[in-house]
Formats: structure tokens, C-alpha cells, sequence
């Protein structure tokens, strides 16, 4: 059996590790044992197989029409519920948003918006990439996108947007020839300068809990936890209830939960756990720029979801708890196991050289 590259397989196992150990002190035990048992060992497991599984050259193709599909069928499905505002799937905080607000969001084949919108941007990053790398005509690919976007808008969610945003810089910038790297670089500018006026604006008469829907809250009392144990967390799954009982309110935990990856593994693994996901994260993107030297479009596509998925993550949970995140992570390491296992070209000069040698007829003097 291979061995998995060490730039992915070290960090995996140190998350892993940590975030088994942290049961044992771990303030929320029922909580730790199901992102354990459903979600991390699973998704380990996931890696573990697919990385070693076969590598054919139809496969980048057949991944990117996958993409693209699922998130042009959630894209129709919530098009179809912005017609029709009935969502398919009972979701009593988006019901009651609904009921007392002036737009509909809606959730596809979620029952959350900000997780269908993330998978639409999934989609929406692979057309680009297919562009960029001249795999698919524009006239295809930009209709394509804007069905995408058109569904992606009636989600209403300003995590998903901003991770399109960060993905779309990221690609004009890395890909990009000089005018759109300029383009990039202004709008980008534009977007910030902005973005900073309207939330000053907004600020005034309100308090930053109102204009952050509640997230400064969340953030502040998950740096509290995060203080209060900074070696090894209160353990996995533990952070909601330990925000809540440092707050003053009560309620459900999920109405604590910090949204905010980073900030969640620091209140449950501590400094060690961040250590392991900035390694888990370096090791992914060393492991993705070798994909990307010896196949610039499967890099590049596997770069754009990861990076969408860790700015989605920025400002709402499920990172780890995402299979896509470790479908990345075993597609990578799947093709860098495939190129390391093929066969090296045989040289042939010497061999012909010694072949025409020996069938050539003896020169007689």
C-alpha cells in the first residue's frame, strides 16, 4: 500500500489526534463524539481510499462536469423556489426570516442558504478555471455562470458572495494577463473602499451586533473561551456551550456557534489545534501547486475550491465538517501518487544505437 504524501498525511493525522484526544476533556461530549464518529473519521477514511485509488487522464474532465452539474441543479432548484417562495426542505430560522422580511431566501436542496451557496460558488470557480485554461469556450461557460449566479443571488448570502469575490480576485490575479490583473487590483480597491463607507454608514444608531446579524457577538464570546483555555481548547464540540455560559443571554447553543472556522478550532484544540490547521491548510496548497506543475488545469480548479471553501469558512462554519474540503485534499494526493507511481520513458538512443550496430553488415577492408 502507498503511503499518502507526508505534506497532507502529518497534518491529518495531527487533527485527527487532537481532536480525538480533546474528548476527554471536552465540555460537550455528545457533541465531540458526532463530528468525530460522522464527520472526521469518515471523511479520513475518504482520503485515505481515494488517494490511493487510480488516477485515468479522463478523470479531471469527468470531476469538473460533476461540479458543475450539482451546482447547476441546486441553482435550479432555488431559482424555482424564488418563483414559487416554497422551500422544500422545512427550515424554521429561514421560515421565520421569510415570513418578516421583504426578500425570500432560499435553500435548494439545503436547509440552510449559506451552504447552498457555498456549493453553487464550488461550481461557479470551476467554470472560471475551465475558461482561464482555455478548457471550455466562453459562449458555453458564461451562460452557464450566469444561471449559477442568478441562484446564487436569491440565497442572500453575503458569506457565499464574498467567497466568489475572493476566488474571482484570486484567479484574475494568478491567471490573468497583465490589463486583468490591473482590473482586479482596482475593483478589488473599489469593492474595500466601499465595503468600509457603507459599514461606517451603517454603524450609526446601531450597535455592531445589529449590523454583523449578531456574528460580533458570536466572535466575541468565542475569544473569551479561546482566553480562557488557549493551550488546548474546551475540546471538540465544545465551543457553543462554552459561549454561552459566558454571556448574559440564554437560549439554544446553536445560536452561539462563532461561525468562523479558525476561531472555532482555537476555542476547542487551542493553540495546538491552530497549529495543526494552518499546517493541514500549508500542506494542501504545497501539495496542490506540484498537481498544478504537471496539470496547470486540475491545480488550478483544486486550488479555486479550496480557497473558496476556506474563505466561506472565514464567516460560516463547515470547513472540516465539508467532504469536498477532503475530496480535495485525496484528489491532489491521488494524482501526485499516480504521477509518482508511472512509469519513467525508457531512453532508447543507446539500445537503437547498439541494435543498428549489430545488424549492420561487417565492413571488409
Amino acid at each position: 500500500m502507498r503511503p499518502l504524501p507526508w505534506l497532507v498525511a502529518v497534518p491529518v493525522v495531527a487533527v485527527l489526534a487532537l481532536a480525538a484526544v480533546s474528548l476527554e476533556w471536552t465540555n460537550d461530549l455528545h457533541s465531540g463524539e458526532n463530528v468525530l464518529a460522522y464527520f472526521l473519521f469518515p471523511f479520513a477514511v475518504l482520503v485515505a481510499v481515494v488517494a490511493r485509488a487510480p488516477f485515468p487522464a479522463w478523470l479531471t474532465r469527468v470531476l469538473a462536469i460533476i461540479a458543475v452539474a450539482q451546482a447547476t441543479l441546486f441553482a435550479a432548484v432555488g431559482l424555482v423556489q424564488a418563483v414559487t417562495h416554497k422551500l422544500w426542505f422545512f427550515s424554521p430560522s429561514v421560515e421565520v426570516g421569510n415570513a418578516y422580511s421583504s426578500f425570500f431566501r432560499v435553500t435548494s436542496l439545503f436547509r440552510d442558504p449559506s451552504l447552498y451557496g457555498r456549493h453553487v460558488v464550488l461550481g461557479i470557480a470551476v467554470l472560471l478555471v475551465a475558461v482561464l485554461c482555455r478548457k471550455l469556450s466562453a459562449y458555453v461557460a458564461f451562460p452557464l455562470i450566469a444561471i449559477l449566479f442568478a441562484g446564487l443571488w436569491f440565497s442572500y448570502s453575503q458569506s457565499s458572495m464574498a467567497a466568489l469575490f475572493v476566488v474571482t480576485l484570486a484567479l484574475a490575479g494568478f491567471v490573468g494577463n497583465r490589463a486583468l490583473r490591473t482590473v482586479a487590483a482596482v475593483t478589488a480597491a473599489v469593492v474595500v473602499l466601499a465595503g468600509a463607507g457603507l459599514v461606517v454608514a451603517s454603524i450609526g444608531g446601531h450597535s455592531a451586533k445589529q449590523v454583523t446579524s449578531d456574528r460580533s457577538r458570536r466572535i466575541e464570546l468565542t475569544l473569551k473561551v479561546f482566553r480562557s483555555h488557549p493551550l488546548v481548547g474546551v475540546g471538540l464540540g465544545g465551543q457553543p456551550l462554552a459561549s454561552r455560559a459566558r454571556s448574559s443571554q440564554g437560549g439554544s447553543p446553536t445560536r452561539f456557534v462563532s461561525h468562523t472556522t479558525p476561531l472555532t478550532i482555537a476555542a476547542e484544540l487551542g493553540v495546538l489545534g491552530l497549529a495543526a490547521y494552518f499546517a493541514l491548510l500549508g500542506g494542501a496548497a504545497a501539495l496542490i501547486w506540484r498537481v498544478r506543475k504537471a496539470s496547470p488545469a486540475l491545480g488550478l480548479g483544486l486550488g479555486a475550491v479550496l480557497l473558496a471553501l476556506f474563505a466561506h469558512s472565514l464567516a460560516y462554519s463547515g470547513f472540516f465538517e465539508d467532504p469536498v474540503t477532503w475530496f480535495v485534499l485525496a484528489v491532489a494526493a491521488s494524482f501526485v501518487l499516480a504521477s509518482e507511481a508511472a512509469p519513467e520513458p525508457v531512453p532508447v538512443t543507446e539500445p537503437t544505437a547498439i541494435l543498428e550496430a549489430s545488424s549492420a553488415p561487417a565492413r571488409t577492408r
